[in-house]
């Protein structure tokens, strides 16, 4: 018997700035929303949707970057689903398309669209949604890597009427490189979820 699915995709940004010392600076930047489709017996009637789809950071000092690698700040994201006219068990399964341009991160979980400058944004989620403490989030064995981890998220059924709130938590790693370069930085990670 051969599964079919549908797969929605959700593009988000997110933005950081290094600086030499601390400023109150944001950006704003509209986000793509691309969507996908194919013929499925399954998840017809189901749709993603981030009620923020652009996290923006508070500027680093590069003095914070010394040291072992480690997250320095993070942010909730929600993914919100839900589908209609279902009456079928639905098991939404999550993967992260963007780039990760460093050599060394072998996970390939440290997100980045510039030239490497030490930083990057990783992905995590929690089996509890509870936040993850900066001391433990840089973890690259845990995060979701580049298109290549699946992630399953909560279940739709009849219990949670086929809708369900998702946190993932992005965060700003490093140092991940010994020269840090100063100025801001951004990632737009594709969001895909297959409703099996």
């Amino acid at each position: 018997m051969r599964r079919t699915m549908k797969l929605l995709t959700f593009t988000f940004q997110c933005m950081g700035g290094l600086v030499f010392m601390f400023t109150i600076n944001s950006m704003v930047l509209a986000a793509d929303l691309s969507m996908m489709a194919s013929i499925a017996k399954k998840g017809v009637g189901c749709e993603i949707t981030l009620p923020q789809n652009v996290l923006t950071f508070a500027p680093l000092s590069m003095r914070q970057l010394k040291g072992p690698i480690q997250a320095h700040q993070i942010k909730s994201l929600i993914v919100r689903l839900s589908c209609v006219n279902e009456t079928e068990l639905i098991k939404p399964m999550l993967t992260l398309r963007g780039i990760t341009p460093y050599a060394e991160d072998l996970h390939q979980t440290v997100f980045l669209d510039d030239t490497p400058n030490g930083v990057g944004f990783m992905v995590r989620q929690s089996p509890d949604d509870k936040p993850i403490g900066l001391l433990d989030f840089y973890q690259p064995d845990a995060a979701i890597g580049n298109d290549n981890t699946v992630q399953p998220l909560n279940v739709l059924n009849n219990d949670n009427q086929y809708k369900s709130d998702n946190v993932l938590w992005v965060g700003i790693v490093g140092p991940l490189q010994s020269n840090i370069i100063a100025g801001r930085f951004h990632a737009s990670l594709t969001i895909n979820v297959a409703f099996q």
